[in-house]
């Protein structure tokens, strides 16, 4: 797609022009019918962490919700029982390698009760992976 600015955006044209192609090939309704597709699965990620209450449930979610009202629901229902949630979740923190995981996980210690980030500041050793998803598993070293 050639574009007619220094930002190397696609003018409003360029994007009429793209949409009327699609169409004329066939491709648009593909492209709608996939939108829509993408649309329903997110609505039922939001309804799947609206219905459980499970804490286990919850922290499993974590690795399966990848629509952003749905994660916000998430971490506000795993916040709101902290008690319950917080252990199983750092629990799992700890040894996953999961980067879907670890992202939403940090999100959560962010906002949680101080206790909790303490708690995994104190068996950071207990890390199985830092965030980064090429490093081997087996030759992190943290005591360099």
């Amino acid at each position: 797609m050639k574009t007619t600015h220094s930002s190397q955006l696609p003018t409003f044209a360029d994007i009429r022009l793209m949409n009327l192609r699609l169409f004329r090939t066939g491709l648009l309704d593909e492209a709608t019918e996939k939108i829509k597709q993408s649309s329903e699965s997110d609505l039922k990620d939001l309804e799947t962490v609206e219905k459980t209450d499970n804490p286990e449930a919850l922290v499993n979610l974590y690795r399966k919700i990848s629509y952003y009202k749905a994660k916000d629901a998430l971490v506000e229902k795993i916040l709101a029982n902290q008690e319950n949630t917080m252990p199983l979740l750092i629990a799992r923190y700890l040894r996953s390698s999961h980067d879907k995981f670890i992202e939403q996980a940090t999100l959560a210690l962010g906002y949680c009760e101080e206790k909790y980030v303490d708690e995994v500041v104190d068996r950071y050793e207990e890390i199985r992976l830092d965030y980064a998803p090429w490093t081997n598993v087996n030759k992190v070293d943290r005591k360099k």
